[in-house]
């Protein structure tokens, strides 16, 4: 039993349920009922009780009133959640976490923002022993000799502070112990080579004063496969390593001071989505597939990911009230290559096969295989992925004042200071095209005049050309002062303020380079023919290979080229003929791959080539590729809220809160038709309103905690982050469209509000079985909304009024039951086990809501057609191999509902059962789902669950 609990006649951890509008009569019934069962004496059964830390202060969870979900250590094994952050959405209703790319997304009751970029913050405050951290992905393998997990729903505006529109997740790992010298040591092995290993001691030094050090290992091979073999390992292996070491002093009665360091290096093959379109064009969803799993990949995938932090927590008590200051200082380094594909080639489905041929060998269908040519080792190599490194140093202070826990007034004040310093790089290195474009001839209707007839060019402008954020800084700074009056003995008034006050400044540079060749001085480097038939052109140039890196973020030492095409224009008058733009152009890469051969080539026959760069902005005010942009806004949040007890074990209470997400900037996107899309995004503010009842109850030989919520949102100027296409002024294929990429872009499109119903339950059986449950019954929609269409070439603008927010499902269910069987066999002491299911109902991974739309008047206002209507980029190789174009279902945004079971199992023995060896399986049905989605026309790019996985595990303590 961790140190939190304690033994209580009734009390437990519960579970949760929103609803929509049209049950309201029965959330009404539900609140109602649980409060008007007679509390009698406890029963035989004990429920255990567990504190919380959510108010900031130490509570039974049953005195907060607020929704709150508490997990201890063997809870998170119990429930298949593991050392893995994202399968705490399986335990918690409402909760959705999703990685891509490295990055970590939360949403909670449907509130959530995607954490993309330094200014766009979190909507779920994620919080490490209490202290906030900026960014969900520094938690990194950080789950390991946890003490609890605490979830608080609803917007924490004045407790917990900036960006906890959504709520707050608060993982707490073991102080340190005063009174026992003690250690761990449990090793683990599954499937997928799975290997996991930890360690932990607890040395009291003093009898004041001790040290507690923990360390953390985990690797295993990727839970994907990869179709086309070829000796690539397909991208998501894990290797990581932790510690962390921890020191408490008491130093008198009133002083204590905690002291925790800790890092972590996680390595692996990354975290891509998959090309789903073509799949769902042809009718197949995840859970059609006969191994969702089971992708295309051309190169391997890069993940390295370092994280170190210190953290301070000082408290003294004073007679009547105590101060306490608590900190951190993190940094976190992330670099991250996607596994290489080929465009639009993703899962493996009937028909896929040919394209696969077709993309591999270059053949014409009908006659494969012969005559075929067999060019993989160039794709290999040259078609690489996209690339982005991050560094980011944070610091967090807050200094509090807190007392009146026995007086009329229980209070709590302070000045919370948070700053970051943020730079990043990402650049998509070929995009698939390198030396690789015939661009020379009258042929070629963009370039005026034309270039000679053998030039080759090298684009190197996918996903916006290299992008970089150095010395970008994120600012924040608040007060507070926080209340609870003690009107009577059954009645509290909760209140509270909050005022903040944030600052962003944004330093980017933006780069799109073109690389114009010879042909003849490519053949005389390679010794072969360039083969013009093929599409990209196989020309033997080679860059991107696996070891290529970008010059690291803040690395760029050099002066800013002059020589810039303004507007965009490639070939604009007097644009190119600076030899310095190919030495700006090496300068961002740090080192060439395996295999490359462009630098040897630009090392022969660099005279003979010209590097043309354009910017995204380079305008006519900003003659530069580097721009600085601030945004800066103040903002109040607060609650009020009333208690009242009905009894000891019964609980009334009613909220409105509110809570408030800063605002940020885009970067400047220019869509294909010319128009400057919006620089800023505003606030988003959350005002909710709840009223529940906690109640614990004696049903004779069995005790029942049971807890309901009634809540409403209401959201104004919600973001909605999205992919949208932006025009790059040429043609590489002769399409007669101009090509185009994708860039990341935020706006407050509207209004949102959510109705639900929240049910925690706990009932504790005879011959130690406990049955858990959480239902969820929640309806969030858009109101008056309005959004740009990022699956059109240039954004049209369709309503989003009654469309479901994304990522929440109408019903969520929860159930777990759970037996600990007393043995006393000799060395056998206990046997327990734990069958888990997370239900959900559909939900949908975008703000469409699988709705089509077309302009067909011209006027950049949508209209609705059937969804299959749509037309999607369909300009890849892909669409020559055999199954033809997609239809308007590639923009499929619909996951079905499913179940996902969990198992696990363990025996405890020694002679004071010191020892433990438990096993588990997780999703046993093996549920394929898709917990995120990038959707614009290029592209429907989804993010999956993990694949059953099962394993064993031994422990022992001391």
């Amino acid at each position: 039993m961790s140190a939190n609990h304690h033994q209580c006649p009734v009390a437990a951890r519960g579970y949760q349920s929103p609803f929509t509008p049209r049950l309201l009569s029965l959330a009404v019934t539900a609140v109602a009922l649980s409060a008007s069962v007679t509390a009698q004496e406890p029963s035989i059964e004990m429920l255990e009780e567990i504190i919380v830390t959510t108010e900031r202060r130490e509570m039974r969870i049953q005195d907060v009133s607020a929704t709150v979900e508490q997990f201890s250590a063997n809870d998170l094994r119990n429930l298949g959640v593991n050392n893995d952050f994202k399968n705490l959405q399986n335990a918690v209703s409402g909760l959705n976490i999703a990685k891509q790319e490295g990055k970590v997304e939360v949403y909670l009751r449907g509130i959530g923002s995607s954490d993309s970029d330094f200014s766009s913050d979190p909507s779920v405050a994620t919080h490490y022993n209490g202290v906030y951290l900026p960014r969900p992905r520094s938690i990194g393998p950080m789950f390991f000799d946890v003490s609890r997990v605490e979830v608080h729903k609803g917007p924490q505006g004045t407790v917990r502070g900036r960006n906890a529109t959504g709520g707050s997740i608060n993982i707490i790992s073991n102080r340190p112990e005063l009174d026992e010298f003690s250690g761990k040591l449990a090793v683990g092995t599954g499937d997928f080579d799975s290997n996991t290993a930890e360690v932990v001691f607890n040395v009291p030094v003093t009898d004041n004063f001790a040290v507690r050090g923990a360390f953390f290992s985990e690797q295993h091979d990727s839970y994907l496969t990869n179709e086309y073999g070829s000796g690539i390992e397909a991208p998501g292996s894990v290797d990581d390593q932790a510690w962390r070491i921890s020191a408490l002093w008491e130093a008198t009665d009133a002083l204590t001071v905690n002291l925790i360091i800790d890092a972590s290096e996680s390595d692996g093959t990354g975290q891509p989505g998959a090309f789903s379109g073509r799949a769902l064009a042809a009718g197949f969803d995840m859970d059609d597939l006969d191994d969702p799993w089971n992708q295309y990949f051309l190169a391997e995938g890069e993940q390295e990911s370092d994280q170190t932090g210190v953290s301070l927590t000082v408290q003294y008590q004073f007679e009547t009230f105590a101060v306490e200051y608590s900190g951190s200082v993190r940094d976190y380094e992330f670099d991250n290559r996607n596994g290489g594909r080929i465009f639009q080639m993703g899962h493996v489905f009937p028909g896929t096969d040919r394209e696969a041929n077709f993309v591999e060998f270059f053949a014409n269908p009908p006659s494969y295989p012969d005559n075929r040519t067999n060019l993989f080792p160039d794709l290999l190599n040259a078609r690489d992925a996209f690339r982005q490194n991050e560094e980011s140093t944070s610091q967090v202070h807050e200094l509090r004042f807190f007392g009146g826990e026995d007086s009329f007034l229980r209070w709590s004040t302070g000045v919370f200071y948070m700053q970051e310093e943020f730079d990043n790089v990402s650049w998509n290195v070929n995009d698939g095209l390198g030396f690789a474009v015939p661009c020379g001839g009258n042929d070629v209707s963009w370039i005026d005049p034309p270039l000679p007839d053998d030039t080759i060019c090298a684009f190197q402008d996918g996903l916006g050309g290299e992008n970089r954020n150095d010395g970008s800084e994120v600012e924040s700074m608040a007060v507070y002062f926080d209340g609870t009056l003690n009107i009577s003995d059954a009645t509290r008034v909760n209140f509270g303020v909050r005022w903040t006050d944030d600052t962003k400044t944004q330093v980017r540079t933006n780069l799109k380079y073109l690389l114009i060749a010879p042909g003849e001085a490519i053949e005389a480097f390679t010794g072969r023919p360039i083969n013009r038939a093929t599409d990209p052109a196989t020309t033997g140039l080679i860059m991107g290979g696996n070891g290529f890196a970008l010059a690291p973020p803040g690395g760029r030492s050099q002066p800013l080229p002059t020589d810039v095409c303004p507007n965009g224009d490639w070939f604009a008058p007097g644009c190119g003929g600076d030899p310095y733009n190919l030495e700006f152009f090496l300068g961002g890469i740090d080192r060439f791959g395996n295999g490359d051969n462009v630098d040897e080539f630009l090392a022969q026959f660099g005279d003979q080539v010209d590097v043309h760069i354009t910017s995204d902005f380079y305008t006519d005010t900003n003659r530069s590729v580097r721009e600085s942009n601030e945004y800066s806004a103040s903002f109040v949040d607060w609650r009020l809220g009333v208690e009242y007890d009905l009894s000891d074990t019964q609980l009334l209470y009613a909220q409105v809160s509110t809570g408030t997400r800063s605002g940020g900037v885009n970067d400047p996107i220019i869509t294909p038709d010319g128009e400057q899309v919006n620089r800023e995004w505003g606030e988003e503010e959350l005002t909710a309103y709840e009223v529940g009842s906690k109640n614990e109850f004696d049903l004779g030989t069995t005790a029942l905690r049971l807890n309901a919520a009634l809540f409403y949102y209401d959201f104004k100027d919600k973001t909605l982050q999205s992919l949208i296409n932006v025009g790059l002024n040429r043609d590489s294929d002769g399409d007669g469209e101009e090509d185009t990429t994708s860039k990341v872009f935020v706006d407050n499109v509207g209004d949102a509000e959510v109705l639900g119903l929240e049910v925690e339950s706990l009932w504790a059986l005879p011959y130690g079985v406990d049955l858990k449950g959480n239902l969820l019954l929640a309806d969030g929609t858009y109101e008056d909304a309005v959004t740009g269409d990022s699956r059109f070439s240039n954004p049209v603008l369709v309503p989003l009024d009654g469309n479901q927010l994304p990522y929440l499902s109408e019903v969520t269910l929860n159930l777990a039951v759970s037996q600990t069987i007393e043995l006393n066999w000799g060395s056998l002491q206990s046997f327990d086990w734990t069958l888990s299911m997370n239900y959900r109902s559909e939900y949908f991974l975008s703000p469409y809501n699988g709705k089509g739309y077309a302009d067909a008047d011209g006027d950049g206002i949508g209209e609705r057609v059937p969804l299959v209507e749509m037309v999607p980029n369909n300009s890849s190789p892909t669409a020559s191999g055999g199954n033809g174009d997609a239809n308007g279902n590639f923009f499929l945004d619909e996951v079905d509902a499913f179940a996902q079971f969990n198992l696990a199992a363990g025996l405890d023995f020694g002679t004071d059962g010191q020892f433990r060896l438990d096993g588990y399986v997780n999703n046993i049905t093996e549920e394929a789902y898709s917990g995120k989605a990038f959707i614009n026309r290029d592209v429907n790019i989804r993010f999956l669950n993990n694949p059953r996985t099962y394993g064993l595990r031994f422990s022992a303590v001391f």
